[in-house]
């Protein structure tokens, strides 16, 4: 049960209600004959539109501002999809929904519910997240095929089935309107997130890229950078919504671990269905990726900001991690797709270097 009491001590346990009083959500009265929802219940309202539920059951949004249960005063706002609750619920968080902006005080990580309360304050919270990608060995027995390998540009492109790991370390808190940072809050150890096998698409930094043109202190942010813009451009390919599919990226240091220090020396760059088991979003991407790469590389250098922003590496969840890395990232894209080696007539001799 992570992220259980209040993500680690966050906030003080009390006594309270139960949130329900154990009546099933549905009967049937034995007077009438007909099935009769427990008060307060609307199933349509507990239908997930985006695809069936996956991570168990749904996290339940209760408002306790007037009451702690439901025969107190207390609302159910929504239902949270498990695989995604934590990353929008977190203890701390401000979760905008329908009926308004709410402060989550509190989980009870066995009754799936998250106890919030209406909050007023213009402030915006942005949870700290680490994702780890892990491409699965071929497995007929799991239904995992053996993964397709192809060459585009000047990197190796591979197409699979992967395991998602996501962590909430923490949030930040900033102002609305001015986007002030007011406060950053830890969470020690972190929160388990989502943890699921879906469909990716990923490839590997050509390696005369890493060694010869980006300096290792900017080749994390400009791989940042170079995967926002193409997770924000896979609806052109895919017709998808811009959240179905994820980016992330693994990065490997001087000491051969996925390091976060200076001395970065490689980096695989990933694409994954955001839902869990995939529906082939992602995969899509795997005959169109040299186009992907190319109008990620006309967006980035046309965009008229000086050192990257929301319209081109800072687009995303992630947009932050880019940091000011534009030139680093124009060169990366340029490095995937070899033409910097085409301009330079090979061996690196052409194209920018950062």
């Amino acid at each position: 049960g992570g992220g259980g009491g209040g993500g680690g001590g966050q906030f003080p346990a009390r006594a309270e209600m139960p949130w329900n009083n154990g009546e099933p959500t549905m009967f049937l009265n034995k007077a009438t004959k007909i099935f009769q929802c427990r008060q307060f219940f609307r199933p349509h309202h507990h239908v997930m539109l985006r695809g069936a539920p996956s991570g168990g059951d749904a996290w339940t949004l209760l408002d306790v501002t007037r009451g702690d249960s439901l025969q107190s005063g207390a609302r159910e706002l929504e239902k949270i999809e498990a695989h995604r609750a934590m990353s929008r619920i977190y203890p701390g968080c401000v979760h905008l929904s329908r009926h308004g902006q709410y402060k989550i005080e509190r989980h009870d990580a066995n009754a799936r519910v998250a106890y919030c309360r209406e909050y007023a304050n213009p402030e915006v919270t942005y949870a700290r997240e680490r994702t780890a990608v892990m491409p699965l060995e071929k497995d007929p027995s799991a239904g995992i095929r053996e993964r397709k390998v192809k060459r585009v540009g000047m990197a190796r492109v591979f197409e699979g089935r992967v395991r998602v790991v996501e962590t909430i370390h923490g949030y930040v808190v900033k102002r609305l309107h001015t986007q002030e940072l007011i406060d950053e809050i830890p969470f020690n150890p972190g929160l388990p997130g989502s943890d699921f096998v879906t469909d990716a698409v990923w490839w590997d930094l050509p390696g005369e890229l890493v060694r010869s043109k980006i300096a290792p202190d900017r080749l994390r942010a400009a791989t940042q950078g170079a995967l926002n813009v193409c997770a924000a451009l896979v609806p052109a390919v895919a017709m998808c919504d811009a959240r179905d599919v994820l980016g992330a990226c693994d990065f490997l240091s001087s000491d051969g671990c996925n390091g976060s220090d200076g001395g970065t020396t490689g980096a695989r760059m990933y694409l994954y269905d955001a839902c869990p088991n995939g529906v082939g979003l992602a995969s899509k991407t795997w005959t169109q990726l040299d186009a992907l790469w190319e109008k990620a590389l006309a967006t980035t250098r046309e965009c008229k900001c000086a050192s990257g922003c929301p319209s081109c590496t800072q687009a995303g969840a992630r947009g932050r991690d880019a940091g000011t890395e534009k030139k680093a990232t124009v060169v990366l894209l340029e490095g995937l797709l070899g033409t910097w080696m085409r301009g330079g007539g090979g061996g690196g001799g052409g194209g920018s270097t950062c």
